[in-house]
């Protein structure tokens, strides 16, 4: 259920405000998977193995997130803009925070005081 948030220092200015940032960098490194070699290659081939059918780099992510979302906090620019990404974050984070909780109270993986005393 984890859910990762990614920042990105370097994207094209254009790109900056747009909604859909995070399918776009996907895109641009779609074939990083077909690589012959590296991590990436690796770790497709694993979970091919475990009869999970890869076939994007998002396919990868969602083995081990639940969703992902790319926000670009550019660095030398006005400070009203900045402002701007930042609150774009944290709305982010706020957003993956909800659902995360609820997911976990769907699942009933989450504790209550008592129940995270038991644990410790």
């Amino acid at each position: 259920m984890p859910y990762a948030l990614e920042t990105d220092l370097s994207t094209d200015s254009s790109e900056w405000f747009s909604e859909d940032l995070t399918n776009i960098q996907l895109n641009k490194h779609a074939n990083c998977i077909n690589t012959h070699k590296g991590l990436l290659s690796q770790l497709v081939k694993d979970w091919n193995g475990r009869g999970k059918d890869i076939k994007s780099l998002r396919d990868l992510i969602n083995c081990y997130y639940s969703n992902m979302r790319i926000i670009c906090i550019p660095h030398m620019i006005s400070v009203p803009t900045l402002i701007q990404q930042y609150q774009k974050l944290q709305i982010e984070i706020e957003i993956a925070t909800q659902r995360t909780r609820q997911k976990r109270i769907e699942a009933e993986l989450l504790m209550n005081d008592n129940e995270l005393d038991l644990c410790i």
